[in-house]
């Protein structure tokens, strides 16, 4: 149990650790990275899952014996991602960088520069 936050696009190394409950054999892992992460669930024992989406989700693990036993309560871990920094914006009107903006459409299109054909401008 416990906590971890990081930023969309990231990757979080789980390591579980499961008990038979006194059954011999193996045991089986069965991770649920959060309901709506994206992420799809694991049976590894120690799993990596990479968030591409920005929220909080409750990662679960549920260990299961041979016999189909579950443990009574699965472990948890909050995860928290938070959404990847915008690219800082780049120089020149509109945002596009030396683009043609909204206000130079309109004069280009005011002073008959460019023509409306209905479908595209000429």
């Amino acid at each position: 149990s416990g906590s971890t936050t990081i930023t969309a696009g990231q990757s979080v190394n789980f390591s579980g650790t499961c008990s038979a409950n006194g059954a011999p054999g193996t045991v089986g892992y069965d991770w649920n990275f959060g309901a709506s992460s994206g992420v799809a669930d694991s049976t590894a024992q120690n799993p990596t899952a990479t968030y591409q989406f920005f929220g909080q989700y409750t990662v679960t693990l549920t260990c299961t014996n041979q016999f189909g036993v579950n443990n009574a309560t699965p472990a948890t871990v909050s995860v928290t991602v938070n959404p990847a920094t915008a690219p800082p914006p780049s120089s020149g009107k509109g945002g596009g960088g030396g683009g043609v903006d909204i206000a130079m459409l309109l004069l280009l299109l005011l002073s008959g520069a460019l023509k409306w054909t209905g479908r595209d401008f000429e």
